[in-house]
C-alpha cells in the first residue's frame, strides 16, 4: 500500500506501452503488442459506436497501478489476495524502475519516448511527427512539408497522425516533466508569443525552445488539457490563460488608447477607467497584462507608454517646441504639451481624455526615446535636427517667424494679431495658434513668446507681480467621519510645502502624525500636523521628490496634491492630480 501514496502509481496505466510489460499480473499471459494495439483499436471504435466490444476471452489491460492496489480489498478469497499481491509486488518494483528511467529524461526526449512506445516508429517518422506537432520554436508544420521529410503525400501524414490518435491510452500518462512545464507556464502567462516559445528553455524545463502550440498538442496526447490562447493584439501577439481573457483584452485596449492618446499612462488610470466600464481589475494585475504586451515599454513600475506604436504624442508635440529652440527644461515642455491637451478639451474633441505625465515621467520617457537626448541639468535636447517646417502646421510657422521678427523684445498678443490681418491671414486660426499651441508660452496675459526662448519656469518678481495671488487650498471633503480629503495646488519653489489645514478640519488632525503611502501602497515617511500659523502639515519632500531632484520631481506649480487622512489608523494616501497649469491666454 505504500506505492499508493507515489506520486508515479496514479497516473501509471496499464494502456501506456511503457508500463504494460510491467504491469502484468502474477499468472496472466503476456499480451503481445500487436494484440494490444488491436485492442486499443477496438477499444476507440467501441466507444464511439457502441457496437464493436472486445471479445470475452480477453481480459484487458489494467487501469491504473493505484486502482489495481486498492481494488485488492474487494477481494473475498485470500488465495486471490495473496495471488494478486504476489503479481502487484513484481509489478510495482518493475513500474518504479520504469518511472525513475522516464523521470531522468528531459521533456522532449520524453515526449518523444512515449510517442515512440505507442506508435513503434523509428527515424524519420519520429522527426516528422515532432515538425506537425510543433515541438520547436517555428510551431507546427504543414502535412505537405511533413510529408517532404518523409518522401510521402500529405493524406499519408495524415493518416498517419490520425493513427497515433487512435493508439492513444484514454486517460493521462506518466509525463513528470510536462506537469512541471504546464505548472511553471501557467503561473507565468499572460505572455508574449516569443517569450513563450523561449520560456521553458530560460528556466531549464526544456532542451529548446518549444511553440505553444505544439506544447498544447503535445499535452492533449497525453491527456492533459493545457488552457491558452494566443491572440493578436496591435503590436504582437500575446498568449493567455482562456479564463483571463475576459480581463486581458479590455485591459490592452484601454492601455492602448490612454497610452496613444496621452504619449504614456499609468496603470492606476487604466485600472480606474476598467471600473467605470464595470470591468474591475486591480492595478497588479493590469501590470501583468501589460508587461506581456509587446506594444507596451514600461518607464516605471506604473508609468508606460506605447512603444511600437508608429506615432507618439509626447514625440511630436516635444519635437516642435525643440523644432523652435533647444535645448528645453522638462519642466517646460510639459506645459507647452498641457496647452496643446486643454485645446482639444476646450475644442469637445471627441477622444480619449489626454492628461500629461508628470516631469519625473517625461523625464525618464525622453531618456528612453531614440528621438531625444538628455543632457546635463536634465536640459532635452533633439536627438538629430528637426526641420521647423516638417513638424511645424503653416500657421505656427507664420506665428514663429511674426514674433522672432517682432522688433519689441516681447510682443503683445494684439499686435501678432494685427500682423496677421495685413498678411492676409485668417485672425481666429492665428488668435487659437496663440491661445493653444505648444510652440508660444505666456509671462504673461498679454504677452506671447516662443517657448523656451525666456525664463519663465520659476518665479521671478516680475512674473510674481503679474501673477494673481492663488487661493493654495482648495478644499476638503468628509469621505466618512474617519476620512477625510484635503486638496492643495502645489506651488512652483518648493517640494516640501507647508499645506495649511482648513480650520474645520483643524481639530480632527491637531499634533498628531500620520504614515504617509503613495497610491500604490509605497511607504512615504510620515506627514505631522502642526499647530503654528493656524495649523499646517510638513512631510511631503520624499513623495513629491523620492530621488532629491527637482528636475524630475513628481509634481510642479499648478498640480493638485490629494492628501487622504484616516483618522482611525493614523495613516495618509498621497495623490497628484495634474489638473492644471498657469497659463495666461
Amino acid at each position: 500500500m505504500e506505492a499508493v501514496s507515489e506520486p508515479w502509481s496514479n497516473t501509471v496505466v496499464g494502456s501506456d506501452p511503457r508500463f504494460v510489460d510491467a504491469m502484468r499480473w502474477y499468472g496472466q499471459p503476456e499480451v503481445p503488442l500487436r494484440v494490444r494495439r488491436e485492442y486499443r483499436v477496438l477499444s476507440e471504435l467501441g466507444r464511439r459506436r457502441k457496437e464493436i466490444l472486445v471479445r470475452p476471452g480477453h481480459r484487458g489491460l489494467p487501469g491504473t497501478l493505484a486502482a489495481e492496489i486498492t481494488g485488492i480489498e474487494s477481494l473475498t478469497r485470500v488465495e486471490d489476495r495473496l495471488a494478486r499481491t504476489r503479481g502487484l509486488d513484481c509489478a510495482i518494483r518493475a513500474c518504479r524502475a520504469e518511472a525513475r528511467r522516464v523521470s531522468t529524461l528531459g521533456l522532449e526526449d520524453a515526449l518523444m519516448d512515449y510517442f515512440a512506445a505507442v506508435t513503434a516508429w523509428e527515424q524519420p517518422r519520429l522527426d516528422a511527427l515532432r515538425m506537425r506537432l510543433g515541438l520547436n520554436a517555428e510551431g507546427p508544420s504543414s502535412l505537405e512539408d511533413a510529408g517532404k521529410l518523409l518522401g510521402v503525400s500529405r493524406e499519408r501524414v495524415r493518416q498517419l497522425m490520425m493513427l497515433l490518435e487512435h493508439r492513444l491510452p484514454d486517460r493521462p500518462v506518466f509525463m513528470p516533466q510536462l506537469d512541471a512545464a504546464l505548472k511553471a507556464l501557467a503561473q507565468a502567462l499572460p505572455l508574449a508569443r516569443d517569450a513563450t516559445v523561449r520560456f521553458l528553455a530560460d528556466k531549464e524545463v526544456a532542451r529548446g525552445p518549444i511553440h505553444p502550440e505544439g506544447l498544447a498538442t503535445a499535452a492533449r496526447l497525453c491527456g492533459r488539457v493545457l488552457d491558452l490562447r494566443t491572440i493578436t493584439l496591435p503590436g504582437g501577439h500575446v498568449v493567455i490563460s482562456t479564463e483571463s481573457m475576459t480581463a486581458v483584452v479590455p485591459v490592452a485596449r484601454v492601455a492602448l488608447s490612454q497610452a496613444m492618446g496621452s504619449g504614456a499612462a499609468s496603470i492606476h488610470d487604466v485600472s480606474e477607467q476598467l471600473a467605470v466600464e464595470g470591468t474591475a481589475v486591480n492595478p497588479g494585475d493590469v501590470r501583468r497584462y501589460l508587461r506581456a504586451y509587446p506594444a507596451i515599454e514600461f518607464l516605471t513600475d506604473d508609468w508606460f507608454w506605447a512603444a511600437a506604436a508608429p506615432s507618439n504624442r509626447l514625440q511630436s508635440l516635444a519635437g516642435r517646441m525643440l523644432a523652435v529652440h533647444q535645448p528645453q527644461t522638462v519642466q517646460c515642455l510639459r506645459r507647452g504639451m498641457h496647452r496643446s491637451f486643454r485645446y482639444r478639451q476646450s475644442a469637445g474633441k471627441k477622444a480619449w481624455p489626454r492628461f500629461v505625465p508628470p516631469p519625473s515621467i517625461l523625464l525618464e520617457f525622453f531618456r528612453r526615446h531614440a528621438g531625444f537626448r538628455v543632457g546635463v541639468r536634465n536640459l532635452v535636447y533633439s536627438a538629430g535636427g528637426i526641420d521647423p517646417m516638417s513638424v511645424l502646421t503653416p500657421t505656427e510657422k507664420f506665428v514663429a517667424d511674426a514674433i522672432q521678427g517682432f522688433d519689441e523684445e516681447i510682443p503683445a498678443r494684439k499686435a501678432l494679431l494685427d500682423i496677421a490681418v495685413k498678411a492676409g491671414i485668417n485672425k481666429n486660426t492665428v488668435a487659437a495658434v496663440v491661445a493653444f499651441s505648444s510652440i508660444v508660452e505666456s509671462p504673461d496675459r498679454h504677452s506671447r513668446i516662443l517657448r523656451g526662448t525666456g525664463h519663465v519656469a520659476g518665479p521671478s518678481s516680475e512674473r510674481t507681480r503679474l501673477l494673481p495671488n492663488p487661493r493654495r487650498t482648495i478644499g476638503y471633503r468628509w469621505l466618512d467621519q474617519d476620512r477625510v480629503v484635503i486638496a492643495y495646488r502645489l506651488p512652483g519653489f518648493t517640494t516640501d510645502p507647508a499645506v495649511p489645514i482648513p480650520a474645520p478640519v483643524f481639530d480632527s488632525l491637531r499634533g498628531r502624525t500620520f504614515a504617509a503611502c503613495a497610491q500604490d501602497g509605497r511607504k512615504m515617511g510620515s506627514v505631522a500636523v502642526h499647530e503654528s500659523h493656524g495649523g499646517h502639515t510638513r512631510g511631503y519632500r520624499q513623495f513629491l521628490d523620492p530621488d532629491g531632484a527637482s528636475e524630475g520631481a513628481l509634481a510642479e506649480e499648478g498640480d493638485i496634491l490629494m492628501a487622504r487622512f484616516d483618522l482611525g489608523r493614523g495613516t495618509v494616501a498621497l495623490n497628484v492630480k495634474f489638473l492644471d497649469i498657469p497659463d495666461y491666454e
